[in-house]
Formats: structure tokens, sequence, C-alpha cells
């Protein structure tokens, strides 16, 4: 999002903002796709940084966040979501990498420290 927003004229920039302020596009909270088993719990903090400031600044939305390609996510993910209001994670699995074993489509609730949920899809 920070490289989209710096590579757009002013008019279009503002143009995306007022929609994301709308309700109209969304901003993943996560700035970019992380491996999370490899950082810390204040690294994955600060990977929502960004669109955390664009959301007090602009009103955009700050309420879902999405991994891909990643074939584990860290157990830390539903207490880190709920901390900061997340409600719903989206995962998109490598299905090379990491395949998910049922053929339906799934959604889970995940459980933080303090028993937080958080649904994902």
């Amino acid at each position: 999002m920070d490289n989209f927003l710096d590579s757009r004229p002013a008019p279009y920039r503002q143009r995306f903002l007022d929609q994301a302020a709308r309700g109209r596009a969304a901003l993943n909270a996560f700035y970019l796709n992380l491996l999370t088993g490899l950082c810390s719990g204040e690294e994955l903090h600060r990977a929502m940084y960004f669109t955390h400031r664009l959301h007090k600044e602009h009103g955009s939305n700050f309420n879902f966040a999405c991994l891909t390609d990643a074939p584990s996510h860290s157990w830390f993910l539903p207490t880190l979501l709920t901390d900061v209001g997340i409600k719903v994670f989206s995962n998109g699995s490598n299905q090379t990498r990491a395949p998910i074993v049922s053929g339906d489509p799934l959604e889970f609730q995940g459980r933080g420290l303090g028993l937080e949920q958080v649904v994902g899809c």
C-alpha cells in the first residue's frame, strides 16, 4: 500500500483514501507478507504501524489481516490480532508446500492467551 500511494498523483491517492474511509476499499493490517514464525512479537506489531497510521489519519478500515503463501503461521497471531482489534484473518495457504488436507473451504477460530477469539478463513 505504501508503494501504491507513493506512486500515484495526489488526486488518485486521495480518491483511494476516501474510498477506504467509506469502506469501499480494504487495507490489509500487515504492511507486507511475513513468515510469522521468524518474527518477534514486536516485529509483528510494527508490521501493522503503517496501516494503523492510515486508519488514524484517514479513517480507513483496520479490521482484517491477510497473510498468503506461508507454510505456517505463529500461534501468537490470535493474541496479536485481538490485541489490536482485528476480528478477521484470511490465510492463503500454499497448496504445494503446505497443503490443507480437507477439500472443504475452511473456517477456523483461533484463541489467544486470554481466550480472545479471531475468525479466519
